[in-house]
């Protein structure tokens, strides 16, 4: 999903999943628009469109796509990496008087404080400091919450831009838990401001979010593969990436903004567990009467279905019966990578079967289309995590509603189940992989 600032609105919906524009425009203080603008003084006009009625950092309960972003932060570079002094952003004004809407605020570094009833129709913000010269604009949204660490409340600890390619991006790194945050800036050359602190031409910002999703939703998760009895099920890869740059849209390839890491490689030969589900903790897992064949049952969970390891409730959220509920961000690759040679023998995503002791049962690769009997190392199963791209394993399209049409748990009973696995891309992100075991 993208997001153009063009002369609508800054954000996509991630609720409705449409595209939306914001556009930075040009005031021309001869028209009669009750403006006061002096000198070194602009506006831009934001649009959020389709916002979600939450504000609290969001989980991910459905494929369907929402955004609860509370700030936007401007960043004005004079060139690829010097942030230019003396802008400040004077608030959201009413177009017609000039006068400031209180209800909007504003925080130190150019960061832009939605309120709650924020409904997202446009909004003009007013700057102020600047100088006939040229920048690049870079905007950037997120969620704010008092538990975020920095000093502006941005989720991510980042650094003056570096050169990448032939521009300049920020850089994050050491990403422990990802995080959705959306960025972009004004494409092509950088943006002339003239004597009257007027830009020359109308910057055209896209904002497109910067991280992946996954959501698993499973059925029938047998108590024994192999004839072993299974105490965890996960979603797991070899590649390990905890660092990433933005605006994506800078990049040669805007859809790989992992970053790799400075020294060694982000592909290993251990999986990395982005979804757990703790067998334990089954109604039946210490029962003296499981046969091969059998599947848990969560019954003895707050409620009838288990979820990842780590997930906070979410609330509102319905799953049919003794069935696994997961989902979280994700990074995107730094680059293509073939996980089907000899080396690591997996595809990009896989469902792993682990015993009491650690030791890996069976793992069974994903595949995103193609045919189930296309060979590891094809693109069906090779697919990549790309930015802006919605792995779902599993149909979950619905919250607050089981029904079958709507959601469509994958069976991953093994070894009478499938082996494959569908992949989906929601549409209202930019596209959908259906996943299948």
């Amino acid at each position: 999903m993208k997001t153009n600032i063009l002369k609508s609105a800054v954000l996509a919906s991630i609720l409705a999943m449409t595209a939306c524009t914001t556009q930075i425009v040009e005031i021309n203080p001869d028209l009669d628009n009750g403006l006061a603008l002096g000198q070194g003084e602009d506006i831009i006009r934001i649009a959020l469109t389709n916002t979600t009625n939450t504000r609290a950092a969001r989980p991910i309960g459905t494929s369907k796509a929402e955004n609860n972003v509370n700030r936007i932060a401007f960043k004005f570079l004079t060139n690829g990496t010097t942030e230019a002094e003396g802008i400040s952003l004077e608030g959201v004004i009413e177009e017609n008087t000039g006068n400031v809407i209180e209800k909007f605020g504003k925080s130190e570094g150019n960061i832009l404080e939605l309120p709650n009833d924020y409904d997202g129709s446009e909004i003009c913000v007013k700057f102020s400091g600047l100088k006939k010269g040229s920048y690049k604009i870079i905007a950037y949204g997120y969620n704010y919450t008092s538990n975020n660490d920095t000093s502006d409340a941005f989720p991510y600890k980042i650094s003056t831009p570096e050169q990448v390619g032939s521009n300049y991006l920020y850089k994050v790194t050491e990403v422990s838990t990802v995080q959705e945050i959306f960025a972009g800036c004004n494409e092509g050359t950088y943006i002339g401001v003239n004597q009257h602190g007027k830009f020359q031409t109308i910057p055209e910002i896209t904002l497109m979010r910067q991280v992946a999703g996954l959501l698993a939703y499973f059925k029938e998760a047998p108590v024994f593969v192999n004839n072993t009895k299974v105490a965890k099920i996960t979603v797991s890869t070899k590649a390990k990436v905890n660092a990433f740059y933005f605006p994506a849209s800078l990049l040669d390839n805007s859809i790989y903004n992992g970053a790799a890491p400075e020294s060694g490689t982000w592909q290993q030969n251990e999986y990395v567990n982005l979804l757990t589900f703790d067998m334990t903790n089954a109604e039946n897992y210490n029962s003296n009467y499981l046969n091969k064949g059998d599947f848990y049952t969560f019954g003895n969970q707050d409620d009838d279905f288990l979820m990842a390891e780590g997930m906070n409730k979410i609330n509102g959220l319905q799953c049919k019966e003794n069935t696994l509920f997961g989902s979280c961000f994700l990074l995107a690759f730094p680059s293509h990578y073939d996980f089907g040679i000899a080396q690591y023998n997996c595809a990009t995503l896989n469902i792993c079967y682990w015993d009491v002791n650690e030791n890996l049962i069976k793992s069974v690769p994903l595949r995103n289309g193609g045919s189930e009997d296309d060979s590891l190392n094809t693109n069906s199963y090779q697919y990549n995590i790309l930015c802006n791209n919605f792995y779902s394993i599993g149909t979950k399209k619905a919250l607050e509603s089981d029904d079958e049409s709507e959601d469509k748990p994958l069976s991953i009973d093994e070894p009478s189940g499938y082996d494959y696995a569908k992949v989906s891309i929601n549409s209202n992100w930019d596209d959908i992989h259906d996943l299948v075991n």
